[in-house]
């Protein structure tokens, strides 16, 4: 009896655990300084508890550093462990900096000589060196050991560059991700709220390092540069693994893809979207899933 208590208590957990959603996030250690010169740290991650380190890390060649003027700064410098990467940042000309991580990949299936095969445009494999070295491995190398004895190889993904012409039963599905944060020095500026417009991007109304609890907040959400009516929205407080669920709230942008947002308490906050559809730039693509993630930090009154 107790085998079967524990075994139904470890299956229950298994299926919370695959139910958490997986999120990416860049977090400063402060979202506001006074004087230039000023230095910030940004963590980045992907994590089933915001803000949080317990999955693995965005990347520092995904992520881009833009100046107060709206010009790119050089990339950052910092290192990739197991969990998250971790940079500083020198915060040399006063305004509002945008630190953003923009992931666009194609992945899905085909049949290819009459076997379906994974499709990636992305190439996996372990980085040399560990997570932060300099290159991923080709899809098309060596595949890995079965996973248990008697249990067939699993075929690595394909590159959707190699794709053959003859596959056929295409399922791709093309990704637009999009994970930002502002960081502030002296007094808020706007250059930074542009560039490229590919999926969900944010265009604000209240600027987003001047938050405050006891005042509603107002941000228009962008589709390849066009308003987005009707785009669901949801706020998620951190210390999420505190509570017994994710406990976001939802909003909808109005016709103008505005949507006011009343903030629960001070505190940090994780801002997303999220939207479907069937513009995919890659023509072998039915769908396209968009993604849009923004750190917020709203002070006390």
């Amino acid at each position: 009896m107790k085998l079967k208590i524990l075994l139904a208590l470890s299956i229950a957990t298994l299926a919370a655990s695959s139910a958490l959603a997986d999120h990416a996030f860049l977090m400063p250690s402060f979202s506001n300084f006074s004087g230039v010169q000023s230095v910030v740290q940004i963590d980045a991650a992907q994590a089933d508890n915001i803000f949080q380190f317990d999955h693995r890390p965005i990347q520092l060649d995904q992520i881009k550093v833009y100046r107060p003027d709206g010009s790119e700064a050089e990339k950052p410098q910092g290192s990739t462990s197991r969990f998250r990467s971790t940079f500083d940042l020198k915060l040399d000309a006063p305004g509002t900096w945008k630190i953003a991580a923009l992931n666009v990949m194609v992945s899905g299936t085909a049949v290819i000589g009459g076997e379906e095969r994974r499709v990636s445009s992305m190439r996996f494999g372990r980085r040399p060196g560990g997570p932060g070295g300099p290159a991923m491995q080709r899809p098309d190398g060596p595949p890995r050991a079965p996973g248990a004895p008697g249990e067939p190889r699993r075929q690595p993904p394909i590159l959707l560059a190699d794709l053959p012409a003859d596959a056929t039963d295409l399922k791709l599905t093309e990704i637009v991700g999009r994970t930002e944060v502002f960081v502030t020095v002296n007094a808020p500026t706007t250059q930074v709220f542009g560039g490229d417009p590919r999926g969900i991007t944010l265009q604000p109304i209240t600027h987003p390092t001047d938050l405050v609890s006891n005042e509603p907040a107002k941000f228009k959400f962008l589709i390849d540069g066009q308003p987005a009516a009707k785009l669901k929205v949801t706020l998620i407080a951190g210390g999420q693994r505190f509570r017994d669920s994710e406990a976001g709230i939802d909003f909808t942008t109005d016709a103008q893809g505005v949507v006011t947002i009343k903030w629960p308490a001070p505190g940090y906050y994780l801002l997303t979207a999220s939207a479907e559809d069937n513009k995919a730039a890659e023509k072998r693509a039915t769908v396209r899933r968009l993604s849009y993630g923004a750190t917020l930090e709203v002070a006390a009154p």
